[in-house]
């Protein structure tokens, strides 16, 4: 098998994964607003957020870089090559400072691991998300 079919059918895959995930949790924040927003309806209190959390921001960033990343790699020119590198590059930095950001506000803040619901240290992260982190990773040195 020749290895840049290797490489796009990785590439397919880890894009699917991605759109997969950040479809499921942008869902999930859909469901909390509504609740938040009936219960603002009932109550007459309603809570202010500064925008939508952390994760559902990186996961964002993660699927475009990883479009970028998976419509370069059906080219073969030498600038589609860099594009491709530079996407999961990016990728990879987007979840780095993911992780820096969960060990940041344990730090600040001196609570224990458990304060803040995590995976594998990723503030609202899951399986898929670390998953991702590692193929991308991995396709990143080919």
């Amino acid at each position: 098998m020749n290895v840049r079919k290797v490489f796009k059918a990785i590439m397919l895959a880890v894009f699917l994964l991605a759109t997969l995930n950040f479809a499921w949790e942008f869902y999930q924040f859909h469901l909390q607003q509504s609740e938040l927003t009936k219960a603002c309806r009932e109550t007459g209190f309603c809570p202010c957020f500064f925008g939508p959390p952390i994760e559902i921001h990186n996961r964002f960033l993660i699927e475009v870089l990883l479009l970028i990343a998976f419509i370069s790699s059906r080219f073969k020119n030498v600038f589609s090559y860099a594009l491709y590198s530079s996407g999961l590059i990016l990728t990879l930095f987007i979840y780095k400072t993911w992780w820096q950001v969960y060990f940041n506000v344990m730090e600040s803040s001196g609570a224990s691991d458990d304060a803040i619901e995590h995976f594998a240290y990723l503030w609202g992260g899951n399986a898929l998300d670390v998953y991702i982190a590692i193929t991308t990773a991995i396709s990143s040195y080919f």
